[in-house]
């Protein structure tokens, strides 16, 4: 399980994708971050770092918009769900970026008996996940719009979702119309 969001994103989520991330936004955004920012700064390092990050994520939430709308259809995408993925990708951006922040300030005032603690971890999962739970939401509202759940290859198991899902009423509201009907596959 990831410790931290940071940890999600660059170790554990997408990893297939990595070297294409690093290579087409994240590299040339670092690069003329601190070519520019060098010239009114004296150490543009972490600054160019952070435009570098933000870059990977914002292209990321376009990609992720675009397909939402694509599968969707401009004007239901309008009304319903725009900006949604941006939302979800750009506060992780932020997450990553304020944790890597909080590392750098806190790393030399902790002890290294304390940052491997138990008490550490339960801080690092618990923000994890709580973050997790709270911007999760943006990510999945435009695909579940989208039906994505009743489609290869989750419709293997699609039957044995639906079936559990209808057993669950508190969860039907968010599997649509689809769960409450009569299952046809």
């Amino acid at each position: 399980m990831a410790e931290s969001i940071n940890d999600l994103w660059s170790n554990r989520w997408q990893q297939l994708y990595k070297l294409t991330w690093v290579a087409i936004p994240f590299r040339p955004t670092r690069i003329i971050a601190t070519r520019i920012l060098s010239k009114i700064m004296n150490n543009p390092t972490f600054v160019a770092l952070f435009f570098a990050i933000t870059s990977v994520f914002a292209v990321s939430g376009l990609m992720h918009e675009y397909s939402v709308a694509g599968v969707l259809g401009w004007s239901t995408y309008r009304q319903s769900v725009i900006g949604e993925q941006m939302i979800f990708f750009l506060l992780n951006a932020a997450a990553v970026i304020g944790e890597l922040a909080l590392e750098k300030m806190l790393t030399d005032r902790l002890s290294p008996g304390f940052r491997s603690s138990y008490l550490a971890r339960t801080l690092k999962y618990t923000w994890t996940i709580g973050f997790g739970y709270l911007t999760y939401y943006y990510v999945m509202n435009g695909f579940i719009a989208c039906e994505f759940y009743l489609e290869a290859p989750v419709r293997i198991i699609g039957p044995h979702i639906i079936k559990t899902v209808r057993k669950m009423p508190a969860v039907l509201q968010y599997f649509g119309s689809y769960a409450s009907q009569t299952m046809i596959i």
